[in-house]
Formats: structure tokens, C-alpha cells, sequence
């Protein structure tokens, strides 16, 4: 762990990870936001809960999505 004079890693600065969370990487940055010094316990707690949300969202909508494209499709009589 860094000193408090010592800069953080980048990976460990909280707004590269809540970056991560909501832009590349979802649910996969949970064991970052646990190894951070910069989330406390309730806080570690709450974003992992929020970056499992979101990625569930995210998959539930690509899934409505791809029903969608495909049910567009098949009234078109396309060939998929």
C-alpha cells in the first residue's frame, strides 16, 4: 500500500475504477474495487453491488435486443 505522500497506482484511483465500471468493464472490476485503498468497506460493498447491476442490465438488454432483431427479421421473411 502507498504511502499517503506517494501517488496511487492508476489502477487503484477510485475514478478509474468507477470509470471502468460504467464504461469497459462491468462486473470484472469488482476485484479491483476490493484491492483499492481508496473504497472503504461499505463503500467496496456497495460498488461491487452496483457493478453486478449494471452488468446484468447491460446483458438483459442485449438479450432483449437480439430477440428483437430476430423476431424484426422473421416478419420480413429474411433469411437469417
Amino acid at each position: 500500500m502507498p504511502s499517503p505522500t506517494e501517488p496511487q497506482p492508476i489502477l487503484y484511483r477510485r475514478s478509474t475504477i468507477l470509470f471502468l465500471i460504467f464504461v469497459a468493464a462491468g462486473v470484472f472490476t469488482i476485484p479491483l474495487i476490493w484491492r483499492s485503498p481508496a473504497f472503504g468497506r461499505g463503500e467496496k460493498i456497495f460498488w461491487s453491488v452496483v457493478a453486478a447491476a449494471y452488468t446484468g442490465l447491460a446483458v438483459g438488454l442485449l438479450v432483449v435486443y437480439v430477440i428483437y432483431i430476430f423476431v424484426s427479421l422473421s416478419q420480413l421473411n429474411i433469411a437469417y
